[in-house]
C-alpha cells in the first residue's frame, strides 16, 4: 500500500507546532555589563553560552550575579511572566534611564541597597508595574536607607504600583518601608516576621505564609475585597499581632470590609494566638484588636481586674468595631489554656460565654466548647469590647421571690435573699431583649444572715413594651450569682399571661400578667391529664407585674398548662418545661 503524506506547507506548521511546543524557560547571568542588552546575558554564570532574544519570554529568569553592579546605558523593561533576581547591583545610571518590571523582581540582599539611580539627564525611574509582583528579603524595607530600592529623591523616581504584588521573604525580622499605600496581594513569609512601617490597603489578599505580621498602634492594614487571609495552620507563631500601647491605650487594628459570610480574623498578640470569627446578618465592615490584660473598662491602659475576678475569665479582651453595616452579628472567639483563670480551668461548656462593654459588662452569655477553646454568642448588634468569663446560671439557694410590680408611672424590683453569706452588694441589670443586659442600679447588701432578707429598688423611668430584669449578687471575693430573668410588659391594655422562658429548660420561670386588679391570686400548673402538680399563691397591687416562681423538683419533663386565676379572671396558657 502507498502512503499519502500531508502537503510540504501542513508538514512544517505541524514541525512549527511540536518545536514551539517543547520550547523551554532559560535561566541567563548578567556578566557586569549593561543589562538593558541581550548581548550581556549568558545561559553559563561564566559569560559563555548562548543569549536570550528579549527580556519578554514569559518563563525567562535573569539573575544579576552578586558580586557584579550592572550600569544601564538604556532602558530596560522586564516582560509578564518574567523574573529578574537581582543579587549583586543594578545602577541606573545613563540619562533618562528606567527599569520597569512588569513581571517579577526579587532582592536576595538583607541589609544593602541593590537598586541605585545617578539622577542623570532629566531622572532616572524603577518602576514596579500594576501587576507586577516585587519580592525581598531586606530587613530595613523595600526603599528607603539601606532598602532594597533607593529612596526616593531628586530625578531619582521609586514608582511602586498601587495595583501590584509584595512579598516579604527574609529571615530577620522586616520593616514594609516604602511599601505603597494600596496594593494588589500581599505575602508574610518570614517566620521572624514582619512589621508595617505604615497602614495600608490591601484590594486582594493578604497571605501569611509564615511567621507573624506586626500592626503597630496607631495603624492599621485594611482588606477591602473580602477577601479570607491567606495561608493556613494559624497558630501562636502564625497570626497577625495587633498590638496595643498600654500607657496611651492606643491599638492597632486588621480591618476587612465586605464581609457577608462567617470571616476568620487570625489575630494575637505575638505570644498568644487568639482569633476571631464574625458572621454578619449582611454585608459589614469591621475592625478588631486583641489584647493580654484584662481591665475594668475593656481599654489597654484601664484598671486591671484583681486577681481574684481574673480566676473567673480568660485574661485577654477583644476591641471589635463595626465601621459600616448593620443588622446582627454572631461572633465566635478563641483563646489559649495559657491565659484562663484558676477557676476558669473547671468551667464546663455551658458555663462558658462572650461579655460585651456597653458603659457596663453585660454578663457572659453563648456557647463554649472548653477542649477546643471557642465560645460563641448570637444577636450582637453592639460593638466595642468583648471578653470571656462564666455564664451565670440562676442559683435559688441565693435568691428567694422574685417580683416585678408596676407603680404608678413606676417599676418595683423587689427579692428576697436566703441564707446571705458573704454578699457586697447586689446589682439591677436591664434589657430589651433578655440577651444584652445593662447595670442601672446596686444596692448595699444587709449583711450575713440566716433568714430572708427583703429588697427592693423602684425604676422611676422603665422602659415601654417589653423589658426584662434579673439581679446579681457580687460576693466580696468578687464572684458573682445571678438570678433568674424576669420579662415584663408595659404599655398593654390586654387582660392576658405571657411565661418566660417558654420552653422552660432551667428550675425557673417567670409569669407575667398585664392590666389586672389588685387583689390575691393563685398560680397553678396542671398536667394535661388536669393533675395540678403545682399552686403558689401572691398578692397584688394591681395593673402589670412578673414574678419568678421556683418549680418543684419532682416535676417531670412535658407540656403543662399553667393557670392564674383571682379577682374576676381565670387565664391559662400552655408551656413545655424541657
Amino acid at each position: 500500500m502507498k502512503l499519502s503524506l500531508p502537503p510540504k506547507s501542513t508538514t512544517l506548521a505541524i514541525l512549527f507546532l511540536l518545536l514551539t511546543k517543547f520550547v523551554t524557560a532559560g535561566t541567563y547571568y548578567s556578566n557586569s555589563a549593561a543589562p538593558n542588552s541581550t548581548a550581556n546575558w549568558w545561559t553559563n554564570t561564566n559569560g559563555t553560552g548562548s543569549h536570550p532574544s528579549n527580556f519578554t519570554t514569559s518563563g525567562d529568569l535573569f539573575i544579576l550575579q552578586s558580586g557584579q553592579t550592572c550600569a544601564t546605558n538604556g532602558t530596560l523593561t522586564i516582560g509578564t511572566g518574567v523574573t529578574l533576581q537581582i543579587d549583586g547591583t543594578l545602577a541606573i545610571n545613563g540619562n533618562n534611564d528606567a527599569v520597569t518590571i512588569n513581571g517579577t523582581v526579587i532582592f536576595t540582599n538583607a541589609s544593602t541597597t541593590q537598586v541605585t539611580m545617578a539622577g542623570a539627564g532629566s531622572g532616572n525611574t524603577f518602576t514596579v508595574a500594576s501587576g507586577a509582583t516585587l519580592k525581598t528579603i531586606n530587613t530595613n524595607g523595600i526603599s528607603g536607607s539601606n532598602c532594597s530600592i533607593i529612596a526616593q529623591a531628586i530625578k531619582k523616581t521609586v514608582s511602586l504600583s498601587t495595583t501590584g504584588n509584595y512579598e516579604l521573604n527574609g529571615s530577620g525580622i522586616q520593616s514594609t518601608l516604602g511599601l505603597p499605600s494600596s496594593v494588589t496581594n500581599f505575602n508574610v513569609n518570614n517566620s521572624n516576621g514582619v512589621t508595617i512601617n505604615s497602614s495600608f490597603t490591601i484590594s486582594g489578599t493578604l497571605t501569611l505564609t509564615n511567621g507573624i505580621l506586626v500592626i503597630p498602634t496607631g495603624m492599621t492594614v485594611t482588606i477591602t475585597s473580602g477577601n479570607a487571609v491567606g495561608g493556613s495552620g494559624f497558630s501562636s507563631t502564625k497570626h497577625i499581632n495587633t498590638q496595643v500601647n498600654t500607657g496611651t491605650g492606643a491599638q492597632g487594628f486588621l480591618r476587612v470590609g465586605s464581609i457577608s459570610t462567617a470571616y476568620l480574623f487570625p489575630v494575637g498578640n505575638g505570644t498568644y494566638y487568639m482569633p476571631v470569627t464574625l458572621t454578619p446578618s449582611i454585608t459589614n465592615d469591621f475592625s478588631v484588636n486583641v489584647f493580654q490584660g484584662a481591665t475594668t473598662d475593656g481599654t489597654p491602659n484601664g484598671t486591671a481586674y484583681s486577681a481574684a475576678v481574673k480566676q473567673t475569665i480568660v485574661d485577654a479582651q477583644w476591641t471589635i468595631n463595626r465601621n459600616s453595616g448593620t443588622g446582627s452579628t454572631t461572633m465566635l472567639l478563641g483563646w489559649p489554656s495559657s491565659l484562663e483563670g484558676s477557676s476558669f480551668v473547671s468551667y464546663q461548656d455551658n458555663e462558658i460565654g462572650i461579655t460585651h462593654f456597653g458603659g457596663s459588662w453585660d454578663s457572659p452569655i453563648g456557647s463554649g466548647n472548653h477542649a477546643a477553646k471557642i465560645v460563641s454568642r448570637g444577636g450582637i448588634s453592639s460593638f466595642s469590647p468583648f471578653g470571656i468569663g462564666q455564664v451565670n446560671i440562676a442559683l435559688p439557694i441565693k435568691f428567694g421571690n422574685i417580683k416585678l410590680s408596676q407603680k404608678n408611672s413606676g417599676l418595683e424590683v423587689e427579692w428576697i435573699s436566703l441564707n446571705e453569706t458573704n454578699v457586697d452588694h447586689y446589682e439591677i441589670e436591664r434589657s430589651t431583649n433578655g440577651q444584652q443586659f445593662v447595670h442601672v442600679s446596686e444596692i448595699r447588701a444587709m449583711g450575713n444572715s440566716t433568714s430572708a432578707l427583703s429588697y427592693s429598688w423602684m425604676d422611676n423611668a422603665p422602659f415601654n413594651g417589653a423589658s426584662f430584669y434579673r439581679i446579681k449578687a457580687v460576693d466580696l471575693d468578687g464572684k458573682s450569682t445571678y438570678s433568674s430573668i424576669l420579662k415584663i410588659t408595659l404599655g398593654s391594655f390586654k387582660k392576658d399571661i405571657s411565661i418566660y422562658p417558654n420552653p422552660v429548660t432551667g428550675s425557673h420561670l417567670a409569669i407575667e400578667a398585664g392590666n389586672i386588679g389588685s387583689g390575691e391570686y393563685q398560680f397553678a400548673i396542671y398536667d394535661l391529664g388536669g393533675k395540678q402538680v403545682f399552686s403558689q399563691s401572691f398578692n397584688h397591687w394591681g395593673g402589670v407585674f412578673s414574678e419568678a416562681i421556683q418549680l418543684p423538683a419532682s416535676i417531670n419533663h412535658g407540656v403543662y398548662n399553667i393557670k392564674l386565676s383571682g379577682k374576676d379572671i381565670s387565664l391559662t396558657k400552655r408551656v413545655l418545661i424541657q
